[in-house]
């Protein structure tokens, strides 16, 4: 950081702007400050992405597609080192190959976790996923406040994003949104009416509305036109599921709607952006 260099903004670096940790076998892992790690690990997947999709075709099987995996922590300088190459190799990249090889998904994974310190990693991130970015009530509707493991696509759009949140000075706006859903976990119902007041109070010029109009000019699979916030990943064909794994919920006579929303995404890159 000392050196001026900041994500999208060419090099003044007389060295990378990360340390290398390799720890024998065929993973690496790389320390780096947070918004250095984020941006280098979206563009290291897109470039992946694209070095392999070239020659897929002319493989002995063409359905077997290789991509890389990714596993990042973004934690405090106080953590120790331990601690997070362990927590980062077993659990996230273990999370991110679960993903890419159980969906047989032709493009990278990358499984980030956001702790403020070394207290913030979980014993258990099955458990921590399904009480952090799951809320509602569980039997007809549930709320996914994530889309990990991104893809590079989501993760570089979800970073522009986010830096608009933080020049805009949108921030604390989207902190109170968020807490909104967060207060009332049985049923979200506080969030969606703060969020539906919000977006209803100023329409034509409130920022939920400016909000959604960056995530659709962002998205590349689409025209430039605006995107719900709350029903960006609505289900479809092929489902998309929680986490990206096999969902297993509680067993009712009718098993509950589920929407996705970059909610918690948003909020936490903005925050390590800023």
């Amino acid at each position: 950081r000392s050196r001026g260099w900041r994500p999208g903004v060419t090099p003044v670096l007389d060295k990378v702007p990360f340390q290398v940790l390799a720890l024998g076998g065929d993973d690496i892992s790389l320390f780096a400050w947070a918004p250095v790690a984020t941006s280098f690990a979206a563009e290291f997947t897109r470039l992946t992405d694209l070095e392999f999709a070239a020659t897929s075709h002319s493989r002995l099987r063409p359905d077997a597609h290789l991509t890389f995996s990714l596993g990042l922590l973004v934690t405090d300088e106080k953590t120790p080192v331990v601690k997070s190459v362990d927590f980062t190799e077993r659990d996230l990249l273990g999370w991110a190959k679960q993903v890419a090889k159980g969906n047989r998904l032709n493009h990278g994974t990358i499984a980030m976790l956001y702790a403020q310190s070394a207290e913030g990693i979980p014993a258990s991130l099955e458990a921590y996923r399904r009480e952090t970015y799951l809320l509602g009530a569980e039997a007809s509707f549930q709320l996914c406040t994530t889309l990990r493991p991104y893809s590079a696509e989501e993760l570089q759009q979800l970073l522009t994003v986010a830096t608009w949140v933080i020049e805009r000075g949108h921030l604390s706006r989207l902190q109170r949104l968020v807490g909104a859903f967060y207060g009332t976990r049985q049923g979200a119902a506080a969030g969606l009416l703060h969020y539906a007041y919000q977006r209803g109070r100023s329409a034509g010029r409130g920022w939920i509305e400016a909000l959604e109009h960056q995530l659709g000019a962002t998205d590349t699979n689409r025209s430039p036109t605006p995107r719900a916030l709350l029903v960006n990943y609505p289900p479809g064909r092929p489902a998309r599921t929680p986490f990206g794994v096999e969902w297993q919920p509680a067993t009712y006579e009718k098993q509950p709607t589920i929407w996705f929303s970059p909610l918690w995404d948003l909020m936490e890159l903005a925050k390590l952006m800023s």
